[in-house]
């Protein structure tokens, strides 16, 4: 870490992008753009600083912003990309099945559900209970059953799809093999291939101009790409047409083979399930990869390798920075969640012996610099829902191990355990002298959560112990898309500035959870 920053100080940000095809450092590319616009709106302009940090195997970019002309400490962007760790370990039959066991979760684990959705709204009248009963009953009705049979029906339809995908092949092979001259035909059908991906190219282009917030770094060649993309897949159209005259090659038998009603919904079909199956594999697979609980699981090793590398990432910037902030979106706030309860437990564990004891990533005073977590499209109520380890009714010590290992900010459990309940200290110990079977707080530590109605993924996360004036309910126009709203809106950047950039300083958080 450069040791210029001003008055002697030094804000870290750490952004942990969400599920998708993400690319390396787009996540911090998105963060320092809407930060920069953020103050540069009000007047306090940055300059920006990139810097290489050498790692054991790899080397590190991060973005400094420094503020010359006004007291206002270096805000330094760091970016944990998670990707890699889940490429691959998805397959289209395994996340179907695990949606299959998913979307049957709250009922297998009725009264387990019944019980925390109880506890986290204070819903203790009999009156309440049977309304939630209801409602999840209602659910399985009107939404789990729905997607069972959704998804048995796209099974069927993807086999029973390529009969017609085998008729169009021998149509288009018959008419072929009646063609006189097959190098015109070849001719026609190579140029009207790269017309149409010089069209798709376009108009791909297009879109990302119509959605692109900030100029662009290459606008000149931008705009002369597409003009001569356009007039070349003009050409090729053109060319088509003109070795098919000249070749005497007939296009109607083609055209009407291809344009014919049943054989364009057998395209839409085809595109459809192509898309559902990138969605699954590159969007819900990452889920399913991180999410799993059992650790017998063979994508249990993944998830591993995330928190351990995310733990390093973090524990790395609390050595070195004044004060820390998490940004998580989508997953990613999942992953953040759990690299800070991972510390926090590690920080307050015991030693292993006491003649060598394993020093933990971070020590509470590291840990006491980490000031803040923004999370934003955020799954972690539905993660707790749908996919917290249920443990059977009669394990007592069991569930209060498992609350115990993760408790940082959770909602208290509303379980009883008799004779059996753990003993813990009546108030926590912070950073000196706590004890080990404390539950881990940080003296200064706010939680921010950024949600939409219109986003399905995202929640106001009644299941963790979140002041009400740091849930801030965002509203945006198309649902589903929503979720990637938060990216471009200056609300999210301008509340995390508020509550972590500024010149006063966060106050203690007063709130920790119980199993």
């Amino acid at each position: 870490m450069p040791d210029d920053a001003p008055n002697g100080k030094a804000t870290a940000l750490l952004v942990i992008h969400g599920i998708g095809e993400q690319n390396p450092y787009e996540t911090l590319d998105l963060v320092a753009r809407a930060f920069v616009r953020y103050f540069r709106g009000r007047n306090q302009i940055p300059v920006i600083h990139p810097e290489r940090i050498r790692h054991a195997d790899w080397t590190e970019v991060a973005v400094h912003l420094d503020f010359p002309a006004h007291e206002r400490e270096r805000l330094s962007l760091f970016e944990f990309y998670w990707a890699p760790y889940t490429e691959g370990k998805a397959t289209y039959r395994g996340v179907i099945g695990w949606l299959l066991r998913t979307v049957l979760s709250p009922l297998r684990y009725l009264a387990d559900n019944l019980l925390a959705l109880r506890d986290s709204r204070s819903h203790n009248s009999a009156g309440q209970v049977v309304w939630l009963m209801l409602r999840e009953v209602g659910r399985a009705t009107f939404v789990y059953v729905p997607f069972l049979v959704l998804v048995g029906i796209l099974t069927i339809l993807l086999v029973q799809g390529f009969t017609p995908v085998r008729e169009v092949s021998r149509a288009l092979s018959a008419t072929a093999r009646r063609e006189p001259n097959l190098v015109a035909l070849a001719g026609v059908a190579l140029c009207i291939t790269v017309a149409s991906v010089l069209v798709l190219f376009v108009v791909r282009e297009l879109w990302q101009w119509w959605h692109r917030r900030t100029p662009s770094v290459g606008r000149v060649a931008e705009v002369a790409w597409v003009i001569m993309a356009s007039v070349l897949a003009l050409g090729f159209w053109m060319a088509a047409l003109w070795v098919g005259r000249l070749g005497n090659v007939d296009l109607s038998p083609y055209a009407t083979i291809l344009l014919r009603p049943s054989h364009l919904w057998l395209l839409v079909f085809v595109v459809l399930v192509l898309w559902l199956r990138r969605v699954l594999l590159d969007y819900v697979g990452d889920i399913a990869v991180y999410v799993t609980a059992d650790a017998k699981s063979a994508s249990y090793e993944a998830r591993t390798g995330i928190l351990k590398a995310s733990s390093a990432a973090l524990a790395r910037l609390l050595r070195g920075y004044d004060r820390v902030i998490v940004l998580g979106h989508s997953l990613g706030s999942v992953i953040a969640y759990d690299t800070i309860n991972e510390l926090l437990s590690q920080a307050w564990a015991s030693p292993e012996s006491a003649a060598a004891p394993a020093a933990p990533p971070v020590g509470m005073p590291d840990l006491a610099k980490l000031k803040g977590l923004v999370t934003f499209g955020s799954p972690l109520d539905k993660v707790y829902y749908f996919f917290r380890e249920h443990v059977p009714a009669d394990q007592a010590v069991r569930a209060q191990i498992l609350s115990f290992l993760y408790s940082f900010r959770r909602g208290y459990s509303g379980r009883t355990y008799g004779d059996f309940k753990f003993a813990y200290p009546e108030t926590p110990q912070e950073v000196a002298g706590h004890e080990a079977n404390a539950f881990p707080t940080l003296p200064s530590f706010r939680w921010l959560n950024i949600w939409s109605w219109m986003d399905p993924v995202s929640g106001p996360l009644n299941f963790y112990r979140l002041e009400e004036r740091d849930r801030l309910r965002r509203w945006y126009w198309m649902w589903g898309l929503a979720h990637l709203a938060y990216w471009n809106d200056p609300k999210l950047y301008e509340a995390t500035a508020e509550r972590f950039l500024g010149p006063s300083v966060p106050r203690s958080d007063s709130v920790y959870s119980q199993p």
